[in-house]
């Protein structure tokens, strides 16, 4: 019958009762209703198996261990296989002189240069022709562009890193504190513009 009593779910008065007990009166909570009780032998089983456990994981790490005496260090190349270098140091291509544009040469070669100007005059005529450009718009002032005057722009544009200004019209403004006359010498600012929009490296692929 206590077994019963204890395990009986408590009436609303009782409850009540419970919650406005004295904190000393109050029974500690128990979250499961096994009757197991754990003596002082299973706590001492327990220890020992967490023994054995840590013994065996240090065991197993200490195995794995190498010797900080056996790692090869930085200054240390006796373990390392030597590749000697068999080629000629140096540039392959003879240059003509030792002048910046010769070494900017050996990238921008006049193959490459011509292939963007071809893709750009093509990619140019197609704007010029399509039936959304506009009577006034820069395309319907375009001229045929030449290697020298992509030239001229990669030029303009590679100094534009050099000064930095916030919008790129900016650049060909007669105010003081903008006055740069070296864009405005070489180049227009509509003229810049209007390659910077048909540039093209490649074939335009797709309709417009």
């Amino acid at each position: 019958m206590d077994d019963y009593e204890r395990k009986r779910p408590l009436t609303l008065s009782e409850q009540e009762e419970l919650i406005n007990a004295p904190e000393s009166d109050k029974e500690p909570f128990v979250e499961s209703e096994s009757e197991y009780e754990p003596d002082e032998t299973d706590s001492s089983e327990e220890e020992e198996e967490a023994e054995d456990v840590s013994a065996v994981n240090i065991s197993e790490t200490n195995t794995g261990q190498t010797n900080d005496s056996e790692l090869p260090s930085w200054g240390d190349d006796s373990n390392f296989k030597d590749f000697p270098f068999l080629g000629n140091p140096g540039l392959k291509i003879n240059l003509e002189s030792d002048e910046p544009m010769d070494f900017v040469r050996l990238f921008l070669t006049d193959t490459f240069l011509e292939n963007i100007v071809t893709k750009t005059n093509s990619y140019a005529e197609e704007l010029f022709l399509s039936k959304q450009t506009r009577e006034k718009s820069r395309i319907t002032d375009w001229k045929p562009m030449t290697v020298t005057n992509l030239q001229v722009f990669l030029g303009l544009w590679l100094h534009m890193g050099n000064i930095k200004i916030n919008r790129l019209q900016d650049y060909w403004k007669t105010e003081e504190l903008y006055n740069l006359p070296t864009f405005r010498k070489y180049m227009s600012r509509n003229r810049f513009l209007t390659i910077l929009g048909c540039l093209h490296l490649s074939k335009k692929s797709g309709k417009r």
